[in-house]
């Protein structure tokens, strides 16, 4: 986990860039354990954060990993304690970005080969609310992933700077 704080014209602003472990086919018991242990830590450090109170906006950006329960393609792989570190961002106040502009898109971010030929959205965008406010455009961009560049798609998210209360005027030259 990366984390960076950053004045802006919305005032505070946190980015964290994430990646969670990954399942593996001869995953042991100790492996799921170690997960867990990594979920329920990033969990606490969401809570610290962004206490109540404290007027300070927050993105958690990257490949979490985790599906959402009503995921399509149904993942046998996911625990429960998978779909309890997705909800968990929820819990903490954040906003699944994609989910939130795309509420019908069935959407996939990873597109397995080998032993795991299965599509999963597992690259995320949780926004604090001020921000998932600000949110106009949220989607996944397939060329890295179509040109091996990588085995994930790229997560392309636009955020106004402006509140969406107040026009933006052009100028002509």
């Amino acid at each position: 986990m990366a984390m960076v704080s950053l004045e802006t014209v919305l005032g505070e602003l946190i980015i964290v860039g994430l990646y969670a472990p990954a399942h593996s086919l001869d995953e042991t018991s100790n492996d799921v354990a170690l997960r867990t242990l990594f979920q329920g830590e990033v969990l606490n450090a969401l809570a610290e954060l962004s206490p109540p109170g404290l007027s300070r906006e927050v993105a958690v950006l990257g490949d979490l990993n985790v599906v959402e329960r009503d995921h399509l393609p149904r993942q046998a792989m996911f625990a429960e304690a998978d779909y309890w570190f997705y909800e968990g961002f929820l819990r903490a106040g954040l906003h699944d970005c994609f989910r939130k502009l795309n509420p019908r898109v069935h959407e996939h971010s990873w597109y397995g080969t080998g032993p795991f030929q299965t599509q999963q959205r597992i690259d995320h965008a949780f926004l604090s609310t001020g921000l998932a406010h600000r949110a106009i455009y949220c989607r996944y961009e397939h060329a890295p992933r179509n040109s091996r560049l990588s085995d994930h798609a790229a997560l392309v998210l636009e955020v106004q700077t402006v509140p969406p209360s107040i026009p933006v005027k052009s100028a002509s030259v």
